[in-house]
This record gives C-alpha cells, structure tokens and sequence, in this order.
C-alpha cells in the first residue's frame, strides 16, 4: 500500500464511529458496567457506616447485608455488562471484515496489481483481530474507567480536598512519564503490524511456488528472507513493548505512592482528631477506587494506540480503489444479447474496437489505435509475439481496465456505458493458466452458474471434452481438485476451465492460448469444441498454435501493440511477410 498523507490517517472518532453503528448494544453493555461500578463505589460508603457503627455501639447487621447485596450486584451487572461488550467488538470485528472483503473483491486490476496478496490477507485476520483486542472493547472499558475515576475523585473531594490534591500531584507526575510513552506506541505497533503483514505476504509468495523453490534449492533464501521479515516484525515489537515498559511501573508508582502518601498524612490527621477513622478508611478505598480505573485508563489507552496501528491497515484496505460501475445502460437495450431470432437461438454478439489505446502503469503502450470487429457468431484470432497486446484486449474487453482512449462497442453499444455485471454475465473468459479453485469438480465447474440443470453441465462436459478426465477421476464430479487445481494436470485445469465457461452459454467467448497447455488428444477436443461452437456465439482467441489459427474466421495480427494485418489465414500467408514468420515459429514450435 501507498503510503498515506497525513490527513488520511484515523482518528478516535473514527473508531467511535465504528461503535455508532452498535449504539443499542453498546449503550446496554456500558450501563450494566456503569450500575457495577456504582455498585462498588458504594462498598466503601457502607463500609465506612460500618466502622462508624461498631464505634458507636450501634446495630450493624443491616448494613452488613447491605454491603453483601451491593457487592453481589456488582459482580453480576460487569459479568453481564462484560458478555456484552464483547459480543459487540466480535460484530464490529465481523463487520469490518464483511467490508474489506466487499471492498477487496472488488477492487480495481490496476491496484491491485501494485498490492500483495499475503498482506492483504494480514489486514483481513491479523489486523481485525488486533482491533477487536486492543481497541473496540478497550474504548468501551476506557469510558467506564473514566466514569469511575470522576465519580470517586468527587466522593473523595467531598470527605477531604486536601489530601485529594495530593493523590492528584501524585498521580500527574507519573501521568508525565506515560505520555511520553504513549506517543510512541502507536508508531511502533503500525510498524509491528506491516512488519507481520508483509511477512504474510513472503510466506505466501514463497508457499505458493514452493516447487519452484525446491527445483532451484533455494529453501536457504527463502527462510533467510522469511527470517529477516520475521526480525524487522520483531524489532517493532520490542519498541512497543519498551514503551509499554515505561507505562506499568509509572501506573504502579502513581497507585502505590498516591496510597503511602494517604495513609501517612491521613495517619497524622487522625492522630491530630481534624479526621476520623471512618473517614480516612472511606477516603483510602475511595481512593483505590481511583486508582484502580485510572490504572487500567493508561493500560487501555496503550491498548488502543496498538489498536489504532492495526484499524490503520484496516482502513487503508477499505480505502482500495474499487471497480466504478459508471454504466448508465441496462442491457435491455442490447438487441444482440438474449435475443431470441427465428430458429430459436441466441444471436451472438458482435464486438469491435475503434482506435483502443492503453498503457499500464509505469510501463511503455501496451495497444496503440488498435482497430478491427468480430462479427457475431464469428471466430477471430489475435496472433503475435508475447507482449504484442493479445491478452491485454481481451482484458479490456472484459473491463478488467478501463482503456486511454478509444471505445469498445458490444452490438454498436459503448459497454463503458453499461452496467457491469449484466454485461460480464454474457461474458465468458478462459484465462491464461486456467486458473481453478480450491474445491470440488462441481463447484468449479458451475461456479459462473450455480443452478444450472444436470442436462446444461454434462453438455459443457460434452463440449470441451472433459468427459474423459471425469471417468478417470476418484470421485468423478465430487472428486477434490486441490488448492490451484494442484491435483489436475495443466490440460485438464484448460479443459475443465473451458467447460465451465461454456456452462453459461456466453454470446462471447474470450479465449487467451485456449490450447497452450494440451497434449494433441485434448487439443483435439477444444479444437472440436469450437467448431461445434461456431454460429453458436462468437469467439475472440489469444492464440500461437497453428492448429488453434487456421480454422478462425479472420486473423489480426499484432505487432508492439498496433495492428499490423487483418485477413484469413491464406490471406495473410499470402500477402503479410510478418505473419509468414509467425506461422513458421508457430509450426516449428508444434512440430
């Protein structure tokens, strides 16, 4: 992530903003605390009644049961009070996270090309779970804390100022030691936590090609980086917990000095009768009632400035650039989609790009002025040497990115103008590498349709002839394909990928290296697979192989990023020197 200006970071107000929306359960949770605390500062009233009585001679029976009631209550009003504060952090937890997870799977190609997985996955787990221990509930107790201490400070001002304004000179200089402190704990728990979150993000990159990893015996490097993420992680930490170091003696220092100081000048006014003994043990415990909640103040605003470093992370996730969904179209409108002519069938789409240009981030053009249309139910293939545009048209088709200039047309409509996600629905993309989930057959195959009818899924399985693979599988379709589709081989992840995009039935089917990974059998099935699709719906294809070329309809050639040819393959053979020596590499390559 960027890092962000000044102006963005959170403040308290935010994080009490994410409270607002529990106000009921909050409020419910602080008043059940707020009736125990009241519950305890009567203790030392009725305590001191207590002594005055057994002084006196007189009955003390009912203020002992008295005394009983009242501590009885408030165990049971901070015992519900404490339940329900955190039952609320845990769904201000869960709401967070329900939002970082709206807002990542949405966010924009282009930021999320600039961020890493594994941290992003830190913010989602580790940060969340920071927050809901060091800061949603700590803000809860930290009020209730601040309550008690002003309610005791006035009963203790009532029985005596003087020794009141000693307690307070006592405690302030203290107080001066844990500012220092606190100022720096945030810090040094942000760093902590990007510290974990990009140690998250090593072991995942590392994990995730670990046969990589071993076939190039680079464990060493790989624990030698991990280990040096795992230390910069601990060198923050150790920074907090210093600060946090400073903050327990100095609190311990305020309640233990404060508490002498009382009991030797309390002491000395007893013995000079200016106070009475009743009043001086009422003080003392009025006093430890003050102390108590101010000491577990500056512990809980430690707490929330470690929670503050994690929501930081938390809020720089929901402040991802998401996808705009700027169409102001349904596809109502689009004639070509859902159409249903004369013979019963859909008409396909017809797609064309006038003078398309784009350019990645920090990166030269990737497509200058790129023209040409695929009419419907037609098959065109886009050829060229690897960085010549092809996968990055069929990325802009499917408004993965937005284009520099130019204008993408779907049935003579600006898809910019419509609304995306009825326009991907009549969309079918097969990635490069055929990416698969982790899960079943099944539940890859009907990802993009879960509903569809057992007739519609052995029809895709028909088509891109997976049926083979499925008989071989332990299992067939509730066979386990394991994370990234590890337990497949790489035709039959393209295969599988393939019938899941046909289970739609797509009035556009986009296709990048449909056949890069096939043996001859299988390459054989997807080449049937489109024929069998042609005049069915139109199909774009990113393609290098021969085989995959010559059966399309047209061929555009791409050279840096422009187009250097349109034709049919005996066309371009014919009259375009550049595609002759791409259908010669192609041909040697397959030979």
């Amino acid at each position: 992530m960027s890092e962000l200006r000044r102006e963005d970071r959170v403040r308290y107000r935010d994080l009490v903003a994410l409270l607002r929306r529990h106000a009921r359960e909050v409020g419910a949770g602080a008043v059940l605390l707020l009736a125990g605390t009241g519950a305890g500062l009567v203790q030392p009233w009725v305590t001191m009644r207590i002594i005055d009585a057994v002084a006196g001679r007189h009955a003390i029976a009912g203020l002992v049961a008295l005394l009983i009631v009242v501590f009885v209550a408030q165990a049971l009003f901070e015992t519900c009070g404490d339940f329900l504060v955190s039952r609320t952090s845990e769904r201000v937890v869960f709401d967070l996270r329900a939002r970082v997870v709206e807002r990542l799977l949405r966010v924009r190609m282009p930021a999320l090309d600039r961020m890493r997985i594994g941290d992003l996955t830190s913010r989602l787990g580790a940060d969340t779970s920071a927050m809901r221990e060091h800061a949603v509930t700590s803000v809860v107790q930290l009020g209730i804390s601040v309550v008690s201490a002003i309610t005791a400070l006035a009963a203790m001002v009532w029985l005596s100022p003087f020794m009141t304004v000693v307690t307070l000179v006592t405690i302030a200089t203290a107080g001066l030691l844990v500012a220092v402190a606190l100022a720096g704990i945030r810090t040094a728990s942000e760093s902590a936590q990007t510290g974990v979150g990009e140690l998250a993000a090593d072991t995942e990159r590392a994990l995730s090609s670990l046969r990589t990893v071993r076939a190039n015996s680079a464990e060493d490097r790989e624990a030698a980086r991990l280990t040096a993420k795992a230390a910069e992680a601990l060198h923050s930490g150790v920074r907090a917990a210093r600060m946090e170091a400073i903050i327990r003696p100095a609190s311990s220092a305020a309640v233990n000095g404060s508490f002498l100081a009382l009991l030797l000048i309390g002491g000395i006014r007893v013995a000079g009768d200016r106070m009475e003994v009743g009043e001086l043990v009422g003080f003392l415990l009025y006093a430890t009632f003050l102390a108590t909640p101010l000491a577990g103040a500056i512990s809980l605003l430690g707490s929330i400035q470690k929670g503050m470093g994690a929501f930081q992370r938390v809020a720089e996730a929901l402040r991802v650039a998401v996808e705009d969904d700027t169409g102001t179209e349904d596809p109502a409108p689009l004639t070509g989609l859902g159409k249903v002519v004369h013979d019963g069938r859909r008409r396909p789409a017809t797609v064309e790009l006038r003078t398309l240009t784009f350019s990645y981030e920090s990166s030269r053009r990737a497509l200058d002025e790129v023209s040409f249309t695929v009419p419907g139910g037609e098959q065109v293939a886009l050829v060229g040497r690897s960085g010549s545009g092809k996968s990055t048209v069929l990325s802009l088709i499917e408004r993965f990115y937005e284009p520099d200039g130019g204008v993408i047309l779907l049935d003579g409509h600006d898809v910019s103008r419509l609304h995306l996600p009825p326009y991907r629905r009549r969309i079918a993309f097969v990635e490069q590498g055929a990416p698969i989930l982790h899960g079943s057959v099944r539940e890859n195959l009907t990802y993009a349709h879960p509903h569809a009818t057992q007739r519609q899924v052995e029809r895709a399985v028909e088509l891109a002839g997976f049926e083979d693979v499925l008989a071989r599988l332990d299992g067939g379709m509730d066979a386990q394909v394991g994370e990234h589709g590890q337990s497949l081989s790489g035709g039959e992840r393209q295969r599988l990928a393939i019938a899941r995009a046909l289970l739609t039935e797509p009035d556009l089917l986009l296709l990048d290296e449909p056949t890069s990974n096939l043996d001859p059998i299988s390459e054989a099935a997807v080449l049937r697979t489109l024929r069998e699709l042609r005049g069915r719906c139109t199909v774009l294809v990113a393609a290098h192989r021969y085989s995959t070329i010559r059966d399309v309809d047209s061929v555009v050639v791409l050279d840096g990023g422009r187009v250097e040819a349109i034709g049919t393959h005996d066309e371009l053979m014919a009259s375009s020197e550049y595609y002759r020596e791409l259908a010669k590499d192609t041909i040697t390559a397959s030979a």
